[in-house]
């Protein structure tokens, strides 16, 4: 579909109808045509929520409900790194549920399997958190 000219004030002084093309809706935020989120993207890598899927390409993987909320924090957080207690807390704090500690570590780990395919990779950071690593 190719936008109609519209004429605005601005451009109406010198008689020149300019084409208006409207912005993308933003991640999150509702389709203009069926309602639902816009998946989050950057940098080609899109995540899907409902489905619990990272695609980057015509490649995608499945993840857990955990290994995709830990995913999402470090997306969220890219090019940042994110401490480890913080990703615990977003993740397991609404949940009403105290898993082991070592479950941030446990996930990290078969999450950096499953993405290798991708070409991302979640690097740990002395002192720092995990950060996420975006290959080209």
């Amino acid at each position: 579909m190719i936008p109609s000219a519209v004429r605005t004030p601005q451009n109406a002084a010198d008689g020149r109808a300019r084409r208006h093309f409207p912005m993308p809706p933003a991640a999150g935020a509702p389709c203009p045509c069926c309602g639902q989120a816009m998946p989050k993207s950057k940098k080609g890598v899109c995540l899907n929520a409902d489905l619990a899927r990272v695609r980057r390409g015509d490649a995608a993987v499945r993840l857990t409900p955990d290994q995709f909320a830990i995913f999402e924090v470090l997306f969220d957080t890219y090019p940042r790194a994110a401490a480890a207690d913080f990703i615990y807390s977003r993740v397991y704090d609404d949940r009403g549920r105290e898993p082991h500690p070592d479950s941030v570590k446990v996930h990290v780990c078969n999450l950096r399997r499953q993405l290798a395919g991708l070409k991302l990779a979640i690097v740990a950071e002395y002192g720092r958190g995990y950060r996420l690593e975006i290959g080209r």
